[in-house]
C-alpha cells in the first residue's frame, strides 16, 4: 500500500501510475512524517503517519497553516526561538532545521519534535522528526544530511510531470465547447512504471453525466500528427492533435464527423487555437522538462531566444534542420492574421523590437516552403514574407 496522500489542485484527476519505489525510497531514506507544499502553497504530498503530529492536516492546509500549528503547539518558553525559525523558513531557504518541545504532545515519543525543511524543485520539502528528547531528534535529523537528496528528487519527478499534464487535461475538458463535449474523446500516452517503458493509452470520456479517465484495451489509430478519419461501429470519427503552445501534440481528440458538421469546422478550429494558447500559458509556470520550451513563451507568441530549444521537441533528430519563414513589418494587431493563416502546428515567434515574426515550419522541406508555403502565407498578408531559410541558418546570421 503506498503510504501517501495525494491531490493535484487545479486537476481532476491525480497521476495515474505513481512510481511506488520513489515514494517507498522517501519513508526509508527520512522517516515516515513527510510532506510537501507545491509551490510553497497547498500540502500537495504527505505520508498518512503525518496525523500523528499534526492532527488536522489536509490537501488545503499551506504553507502558513503549517506554521499557525507549530506555533500553537510549540511550548510558551521556545516561542521566541520558534519565531526566529519561522521567519526564516517563510523565505524558503535551500535547507532549515530546528527543534522545539511540543506542549500537548499526543504521546510522550512525539514531545520533542525535529523539524527539517529542504527546498525542492517543486516547493518546501518537510519532515518531522520526533523524540522523547532534544538529543534522540538531533540524531535523526542529522540522517538527513546524509541521504542523496538528487537521486530522491529524480525519483519524483515522472510523478509531478504526469500532475502538469493532468492540469492541461483538465483545462481542456473545462473549455471544450458543450457542442462537442458529449461526442469528445480525448487520449494521452503515459508510461507505467511497472510496464517497463511500455506506453500505455488514457482516454477521457464524458459519460453517465461526468468526466472519467480509463486505460485503453486497443488503440484503433497508430499516432499521427496529421488529421485522420476511421470508423468506430457506423460512425465517422475526425482525430486530430491537441497541442501546447503549437509545439507539443500532448493530447489527441476524436470527434465523430456529423457533431462537427453541427458545430462547425471554423469554431472547431478556434476552439484549438485557444486551447493553444491557453495551455502554453499555463505550463510556462511548469517545472517538469517536458514542459521547458514554455518558458519562452511571452505576451502571445515565443521568445526569438528559446528558436532552437522549440525546434529540438518538433524534430528532436536535426532540429536544426528545420525550415523557418521571416516575416517583417509585424505588429502586436498582425500575430493574429499570422495565426490564422498559418498551420496550428506551426509555433510563432516575434522579435519587437525588430518587427519580426519567424514561423517554425514542422515536417515541412525548404523546397515545399519556398514553392508553395511563403508564397501562400504572402497572398494572405500584407505584409511581406521573406524566402525560407533552416534554423542553422537563421541563427548563424543572428
Amino acid at each position: 500500500m503506498l503510504q501517501w496522500k495525494m491531490h493535484v489542485q487545479d486537476a481532476m484527476f491525480t497521476p495515474p501510475f505513481p512510481d511506488k519505489t520513489a515514494f517507498h525510497n522517501l519513508i526509508d531514506s527520512l522517516g515516515v512524517y513527510q510532506g510537501l507544499f507545491r509551490n510553497n502553497a497547498y500540502l500537495e504530498l504527505y505520508s498518512r503517519y503525518q496525523t500523528r503530529i499534526w492532527p488536522s492536516v489536509n490537501h488545503e492546509k499551506t504553507y502558513q497553516d503549517l506554521f499557525a500549528f507549530l506555533e500553537e503547539s510549540v511550548r510558551q518558553e521556545e516561542r521566541p526561538q520558534f519565531s526566529l525559525f519561522q521567519e526564516q523558513a517563510l523565505a524558503c531557504p535551500e535547507t532549515l532545521a530546528g527543534s522545539f518541545s511540543f506542549s500537548h504532545p499526543v504521546s510522550s515519543d512525539l514531545s520533542q519534535v525535529g523539524i527539517s525543511m529542504r527546498r525542492s524543485p517543486w516547493g518546501m520539502h518537510v519532515i518531522f522528526s520526533p523524540g522523547k528528547n532534544r538529543s534522540a531528534v538531533q540524531q535523526m535529523l542529522s540522517t538527513t544530511e546524509k541521504v542523496c537528496w538528487k537521486t530522491l528528487w529524480h525519483g519524483l519527478e515522472p510523478w509531478f510531470s504526469e500532475e502538469e499534464i493532468e492540469r492541461l487535461a483538465t483545462e481542456l475538458i473545462r473549455t471544450i465547447p458543450e457542442g462537442l463535449a458529449r461526442g469528445a474523446l480525448f487520449y494521452r500516452e503515459t508510461y507505467a512504471p511497472a510496464r517497463a517503458g511500455v506506453s500505455q493509452t488514457l482516454v477521457y470520456e464524458f459519460k453517465k453525466d461526468k468526466w472519467q479517465r480509463t486505460v485503453l484495451d486497443e488503440e484503433l489509430l497508430p499516432p499521427s500528427l496529421k488529421t485522420q478519419a476511421y470508423r468506430r461501429k457506423d460512425e465517422l470519427i475526425l482525430r486530430t492533435n491537441v497541442f501546447i503552445g503549437s509545439t507539443l501534440p500532448l493530447f489527441r481528440i476524436d470527434i465523430p464527423y456529423r457533431t462537427l458538421e453541427e458545430f462547425g469546422l471554423h469554431p472547431f478550429r478556434d476552439f484549438l487555437s485557444d486551447y493553444s494558447v491557453r495551455s502554453v500559458r499555463l505550463a510556462s509556470g511548469f517545472t517538469s522538462d517536458l514542459f521547458r520550451f514554455a518558458t519562452f513563451w511571452q505576451n502571445e507568441t515565443y521568445q526569438v531566444e528559446g528558436l532552437a530549444t522549440i525546434a529540438s521537441v518538433l524534430f528532436p533528430e536535426d532540429p536544426l534542420s528545420l525550415v523557418v519563414l521571416p516575416i517583417w513589418n509585424v505588429t502586436e494587431n498582425a500575430l493574429q492574421d499570422i495565426r490564422r493563416a498559418t498551420r496550428l502546428s506551426d509555433p510563432l515567434f516575434f522579435d519587437r523590437d525588430k518587427g519580426l515574426g519567424l514561423l517554425l515550419l514542422r515536417d515541412c522541406p525548404i523546397e515545399n516552403a519556398q514553392s508553395v508555403v511563403s508564397p501562400n502565407l504572402g497572398k494572405k498578408l500584407s505584409i511581406p514574407v521573406d524566402l525560407p531559410l533552416t534554423v542553422r541558418d537563421f541563427l548563424e546570421s543572428r
